[in-house]
């Protein structure tokens, strides 16, 4: 009975690993840098740029998050109007 335990455990434990693997390597991948993505892939460590792309994402200051925003608070407002005034 023991053994049946300790199996479905063991089965368990691998399913959850199978499961949040491709969360992990998202969040690995995040921690590298752009050239390192590009020339090794994506891989299951830790990189050196972890604050620094947190940073950069947070504070919007990628070039294309910025434009982004503008675009569709432009499309959001120009819907708004459309709709107002029918």
């Amino acid at each position: 009975m023991i053994y049946r335990t300790i199996l479905n455990h063991v089965i368990l434990l691998f399913g959850v690993f199978i499961m949040l693997s491709p969360i992990l390597l998202i969040f690995f991948s995040s921690s590298q840098s752009t050239s390192d993505l590009r020339t090794s892939g994506m891989q299951f460590e830790f990189g050196n740029h972890l604050v620094q792309n947190y940073d950069s994402v947070l504070n919007f200051e990628s070039g294309q998050t910025q434009s982004l925003i503008h675009y569709h608070s432009f499309v959001l407002n120009d819907y708004q109007i459309r709709t107002a005034y029918h």
